[in-house]
């Protein structure tokens, strides 16, 4: 590991979505803006991940895909057992770590999705490689807290993350969720975790959209977007049949987008009715999707983590419509949000066409944005945090205090705007 280098790999597992990966590229490409000489290489088993835009400075490493379905591993394409492209995907991560020698190892992945695989691939970390940190970033919320705790103790997730990580970071504000509380976390790995507060969105710029297609209208415009698009199809159902039945000139545009990862016999059939509406305009995936978020009157989306900084970035009005994904993470953080006056609920199981309608009129008559008392908790400051503790940790040794002198598992968002300056 040279002193003239810095060396960061971001370990990333997707397996059905695409949010990992794409809020680990959106920081690598910030750090390598502040650190001219870091290097990055990403670790991934997302199959679009060379479709991205890869910044300068950052490479990737494709793993072979596994899936969870029922508690079982499964792979995507490879057509060997689960077991064997498992123990692939640990000799690439190891050859290239310990190649690589990195400074730092974050890793960005469901801490209840197969533990053992990370604890077999990264335990050789601190014996051989003892000057490499570890960090485990997690966002704001896993899931609900009673799902949550059962699984980390069933499949002794505590002990993977204490093993090794020395840092554990979360994308999130303790004051608005406190996550090692409500999650149980034994008191020597809640010493290792750092509120390192929510991302930013990048600046979308300020040029205009497009003047074709539905934007032409010049009517205000409700952005429509299911994420990666796994479980985003009823939430687009359910929208698009609000627009057939009820015949009516609606006074706004929509943009819908579907994402990149949903079925493809669901795709099509949205895309279809896309079609056939009036002032309707579709998008598998769109570069220009901040550029939406930023200009659009209205954002209703499946309350995912990275679309929902980006909302709130913005100050936009929001409608989360979440899916029933593992651990209700969507439901749970949709709820969260809702209940600080950040964003609006509309529980899957309330999901009607008649009940979109309902609440988008509502909104569009009251709301002036994502405004609330509780505004300012909502600190976006996770990638000037991140910077602070990768330079903190070139001397801070494993378990030691954050380098604002604040006890690691009790940094206020405030210390830690302050040490990220």
């Amino acid at each position: 590991m040279s002193s003239s280098n810095f060396n960061i790999v971001m370990y990333s597992q997707d397996g059905r979505g695409l949010g990992r990966t794409t809020r680990t590229l959106k920081i690598a490409a910030y750090l390598v803006k502040q650190i001219p000489e870091a290097s990055i290489l990403l670790l991934t088993d997302l199959s679009l991940v060379g479709r991205l835009k890869i910044p300068e400075r950052v490479d990737f490493v494709h793993l072979p895909e596994v899936v969870l379905e029922n508690g079982r591993a499964l792979t995507q394409n490879l057509t060997l057992g689960s077991s064997s492209v498992l123990k692939i995907r640990r000799k690439i991560t190891r050859t290239a770590v310990k190649t690589f020698k990195p400074n730092w190892i974050i890793i960005d992945r469901d801490p209840l999705f197969l533990p053992d695989e990370v604890k077999r691939t990264f335990s050789f970390v601190r014996k051989r490689l003892p000057e490499t940190r570890v960090a485990w970033a997690l966002p704001d919320v896993l899931g609900d807290p009673e799902l949550v705790c059962q699984e980390m103790r069933r499949l002794d997730v505590y002990k993977v993350l204490n093993r090794v990580a020395h840092e554990i970071w979360i994308f999130g504000v303790r004051e608005i969720f406190n996550q090692e509380m409500a999650y149980r976390y034994p008191e020597e790995l809640a010493r290792k975790v750092r509120y390192l507060g929510y991302l930013q969105a990048p600046d979308a710029g300020s040029a205009a959209l497009g003047t074709e297609g539905v934007l032409s209208s010049g009517k205000p415009f409700v952005l429509v977007a299911a994420g990666s698009g796994v479980r985003g199809y009823q939430l687009l159902d359910n929208y698009l049949k609000m627009l057939e039945r009820s015949g009516q000139d609606w006074p706004f545009a929509s943009v819908v987008v579907s994402g990149p990862m949903m079925d493809s016999t669901q795709k099509s059939d949205i895309k279809q009715r896309c079609e056939k509406l009036p002032d309707v305009e579709f998008h598998r995936f769109s570069k220009h999707l901040l550029q939406y978020v930023k200009q659009a009157e209205l954002v209703i989306t499946t309350g995912g983590f990275n679309l929902m900084c980006e909302v709130l970035s913005y100050q936009k009005n929001a409608l989360f419509v979440p899916d029933s994904g593992n651990y209700n993470e969507h439901l749970f953080r949709s709820r969260l949000l809702n209940e600080r006056g950040f964003a609006h609920l509309l529980s899957p199981d309330r999901l009607t066409p008649e009940a979109l309608q309902k609440h988008i009129h509502q909104i569009l008559r009251t709301s002036p944005g994502a405004q609330s008392p509780g505004r300012v908790l909502f600190q976006q400051n996770a990638l000037e945090n991140i910077l602070a503790r990768l330079k903190s940790g070139r001397t801070q040794s494993a378990g030691g205090k954050g380098s604002n002198g604040a006890s690691a598992g009790h940094s206020s968002p405030t210390a830690m705007a302050e040490m990220g300056k």
